[in-house]
């Protein structure tokens, strides 16, 4: 909001009314410490590069689901009877290096790929693929 100031004359003048009011009991915000530790993307990176075997095992995977009709017979057959065993030998055969995590319903198969860095479990890669309509 501005003030009018001083006598009329052709040329006006105002004044903004907070540009000179002090303003009592007010100090000015400190930077405190930031409560997240210094960023680090070492972990992050290894985590990264571990992820990529994941990639390559899943893509064989959902190539041979898409392309090879005796695989995907073998494994849902596998499934319908409750042989996970099978199907993680099934899979085993196409070349696939990591542990997979085997889940299935009547409605499709979950894939759980787990990869290791520093012997902790850095990166997990789930596919869900629906078979049922």
């Amino acid at each position: 909001m501005y003030f009018y100031t001083g006598y009329p004359t052709h040329t006006q003048t105002y004044v903004n009314q907070y540009q000179y009011r002090p303003l009592y009991g007010w100090t000015p915000p400190s930077r405190s410490p930031s409560p997240y530790p210094e960023v680090n993307t070492q972990q992050l990176k290894k985590s990264a590069k571990a992820f990529q075997p994941l990639m390559k095992d899943a893509n064989i995977i959902i190539e041979s689901f898409a392309t090879e009709e005796t695989f995907a017979y073998k494994v849902m057959s596998a499934a319908q009877k409750s042989e996970t065993a099978k199907i993680k030998e099934y899979i085993k055969e196409l070349g696939v290096t990591r542990d997979v995590e085997i889940k299935y319903n009547p409605d499709g198969i979950r894939l759980r790929l787990v990869n290791h860095s520093d012997n902790i479990e850095c990166c997990k890669l789930s596919v869900s693929l629906q078979w049922l309509n």
